[in-house]
């Protein structure tokens, strides 16, 4: 949902990687506490499978570079919302007096929190207006716990994923169809893998060709994306094979609002082709894709 608060420079064939909070490699260790004031929480049993599915998720998106565990303790009952709700929260310190009233809690019940990357707090409702948000260490799920791996995203310093009509167009902040930091549920793109160091490279053109890169969804030594510049900013080309071959561009920059540099989805599509109007085309051949620049820089 939000974050509380990455990008790359490189020339022609280049090693990437992130600089997310803590190394997204190797196992994260979740202690998940269910906490209510009275309405009931998803079960423990809902809980581990969330935390099943999360870490399916991390092995497949990472190349099995990342796995995720986790301890679920009883459901807190009696849990009083903190009135200061988030103060002092940041990208740094987490969800404030809400996170930290949630750690005495699992505390009390005999959980030793420095045994754990990162904590996770269900509610049965929202808190403090929040449905979902994930900062710091800290990760709250309101209502439902589908949102789990978008919030861990936000935990290792992943922005939104959005998408826009044009480079220079109005962004939706959820666009991404293919992200999960968008509205899509299957993996994260090329750029984000970077941020996380789950793609070690990416190759950087300008001019028109057909070059070697390998899908952003399967395991690779070589490229995994096209980085571009244009006039309308540095583009990130990829292509992927589940769960149809699809090719897709984004823009990464900062919103015009401000906020932390991310992906924008501008185009894509599963015929084998994407064109971003004026600027570049981009087709999937045998062993990577043609790229034909149309802006003439």
């Amino acid at each position: 949902m939000r974050m509380l608060a990455a990008s790359l420079v490189c020339s022609g064939a280049c090693l990437v990687g992130g600089s997310a909070h803590a190394a997204p490699v190797g196992e994260l260790r979740l202690l998940v506490i269910p906490l209510t004031w009275g309405p009931a929480v998803p079960s423990q049993q809902e809980l581990r499978q969330a935390v099943d599915d999360a870490d399916a998720f991390f092995d497949r998106a990472s190349f099995g570079r990342a796995s995720v565990t986790g301890t679920v303790t009883p459901a807190v009952t009696g849990f009083v919302v903190p009135p200061s709700c988030f103060a002092g929260a940041n990208k740094d310190a987490g969800l404030g007096a809400v996170g930290l009233a949630a750690r005495a809690a699992a505390a009390r019940l005999g959980y030793d929190p420095s045994a754990y990357d990162r904590f996770v707090y269900v509610f049965p409702d929202r808190v403090c207006g929040s449905g979902g948000l994930g900062a710091g260490r800290d990760v709250l799920l309101a209502g439902e716990i589908g949102g789990l791996v978008h919030e861990l995203g936000h935990t290792l310093r992943l922005p939104h994923a959005g998408r826009a009509a044009c480079a220079t167009c109005s962004i939706r902040e959820y666009g991404d169809p293919e992200s999960v930091m968008g509205q899509g549920g299957a993996d994260f793109n090329a750029w984000e893998k970077a941020q996380l160091g789950w793609v070690t490279a990416v190759r950087r053109v300008t001019e028109s060709g057909t070059y070697a890169v390998d899908p952003v969804d399967a395991p690779s030594e070589r490229a995994q994306a096209l980085v571009v510049p244009t006039g309308v900013g540095t583009l990130w080309i990829q292509h992927r094979l589940e769960p149809v071959p699809r090719v897709s561009i984004r823009v990464v920059k900062r919103p015009p609002g401000g906020g932390a540099v991310r992906s924008i989805y501008l185009a894509g599509g599963s015929a084998g082709t994407a064109t971003l109007k004026g600027v570049i085309r981009v087709r999937r051949v045998p062993g990577g894709l043609a790229v034909t620049r149309l802006d003439r820089r």
